[in-house]
């Protein structure tokens, strides 16, 4: 399993400390508008990289401390699930190789779509406008 936590607080964080800040209340909060143009944003982005069998894209946050803003953007789309994909998925949940019981990080592009628009949805808190 790989390490993705960045102790080097001055570096470029990874998966691991996002969630330790959001476990620590550090929550990333958006406005209604905002939450919606990024949901669609996502939807739409993660149907364009299933249609074309990508899966394994990360996703890059940005933060404007000065100006409050939030930059979001979907990266690494360069793996296809292609044919030795598809073995690596089948012998990891075999359990050939050790991991019994664990499910596979390698999924297909349709189950890493849900994956991520679940994990984004959950990243990002809306605070409703006020009415």
């Amino acid at each position: 399993r790989r390490n993705r936590y960045q102790a080097n607080q001055n570096a470029v964080l990874l998966d691991e400390n996002l969630l330790h800040l959001l476990k620590d209340g550090e929550w990333l909060f958006t406005k209604e508008e905002s939450k919606e143009i990024l949901t669609m944003g996502v939807h739409n982005d993660t149907l364009m990289l299933r249609r074309n069998q990508i899966m394994d894209y990360s996703m890059l946050l940005g933060v404007d401390d000065t100006k409050k803003e939030i930059y979001v953007g979907i990266i690494d789309f360069m793996r296809a699930y292609d044919m030795k994909k598809q073995l690596e998925w089948v012998v990891k949940s075999s359990g050939i190789m050790g991991g019994r019981g664990q499910q596979p990080t390698v999924v297909d592009p349709t189950k890493y779509k849900e994956r991520f628009r679940s994990a984004m949805n959950n990243y990002f808190l809306m605070i409703p406008d006020k009415a």
